[in-house]
């Protein structure tokens, strides 16, 4: 039996129909509560579906909620500027890009190769701090504490913010990271991929990672912690492939791989675990094209052994 296998898949006839439903599905996403088992094929290029899109992220601007914000980043790859645009606005993590008042790698020319940021994640038990990984390489430990703590007020009103930034680790991918992603079963791991092919896992209190996978020569574009079993995750790459690991069975290679679009030259954008459906992922592609996918119960039954190897493997010392 293959450990992963499609869900069947629902055409619209209607291009209008079907676009209304991809519009509600990012509703759906937005809410966390993602239902759907069905092929969408959306085609970007058109002004009104792009209007449509923005102004369901544009309701969330002002949110508060940091992981709110989070969400608009994962789900929203095809409104990668505009997204990134808004982040940038409510984190203000660029405005200390180039301050010296925290300690940098002595190896890297940091300040001088420092961009915007690209990604990012909340740890689950301490909602208070964040990972974000950058354009240039870089991955940062953030704290809201510090990001909101009021400095001095002008007297037009501009609130001038704490610097968030806690901690840099000093192993860079080389290019941008395109994801990072916290673990939902402990609380000091998390996951990052780049455009260098390489997937890393951390621990939240060293700098260098505990290990690194190079499942691609391509640029990895997402990767995902399955929210049922404490040592799967995944990862996408740009031509086309997903890649499972499942480190109780191997810590070293994935356990399954396959090609989820249509050919080598359609890009994988994004791959996102079910919650309440721990069976089920989905991954979306540059064609706007998002397709649900059973797993294997060997990669989601959930196993007590799986959160003491998990535990042993956050106590590492890299």
């Amino acid at each position: 039996m293959p450990l992963v296998h499609p869900v069947k898949t629902i055409n619209s006839k209607s291009l209008l129909h079907a676009k209304e439903r991809v519009i509600q599905s990012f509703r759906d996403w937005l809410n966390a509560a993602p239902a759907i088992v069905e092929n969408y094929n959306l085609d970007i290029s058109t002004p009104q579906v792009r209007q449509r899109i923005r102004e369901e992220f544009e309701k969330y601007r002002y949110v508060n909620d940091i992981r709110v914000i989070d969400r608009l980043l994962f789900k929203s790859r095809t409104e990668y500027e505009e997204t990134i645009n808004m982040w940038k606005q409510k984190t203000h993590v660029m405005r200390y890009f180039n301050d010296n008042s925290y300690e940098v790698p002595k190896s890297n020319n940091f300040l001088d190769n420092f961009y915007e940021g690209t990604c990012m994640s909340v740890t689950r038990e301490n909602t208070s701090t964040f990972i974000v990984g950058t354009e240039s390489g870089f991955i940062l430990k953030c704290k809201t504490d510090s990001m909101c703590s009021f400095l001095s007020t002008r007297k037009k009103g501009d609130v001038i913010t704490g610097n968030p930034v806690t901690f840099i680790f000093s192993t860079k991918h080389s290019g941008p990271v395109q994801s990072v992603v916290c673990s939902p079963f402990h609380r000091n791991l998390f996951l990052s991929c780049g455009s260098d092919g390489q997937l890393r896992l951390y621990n939240l209190l060293q700098s260098k990672p505990i290990s690194t996978f190079e499942p691609s020569l391509k640029s990895l574009n997402s990767v995902a912690w399955s929210e049922s079993k404490p040592t799967v995750f995944a990862c996408v790459s740009s031509d086309g492939f997903v890649y499972i690991y499942d480190l109780t069975q191997n810590r070293n290679s994935p356990v399954t791989k396959f090609q989820a679009s249509e050919s080598q030259n359609t890009s994988l954008t994004a791959i996102y675990f079910n919650k309440k459906k721990p069976e089920l992922f989905s991954t979306s592609d540059s064609t706007g094209e998002v397709k649900i996918w059973r797993l294997s119960s060997l990669l989601f039954n959930f196993d007590n052994n799986d959160l003491h190897f998990i535990d042993l493997l956050g106590s590492e010392i890299s």
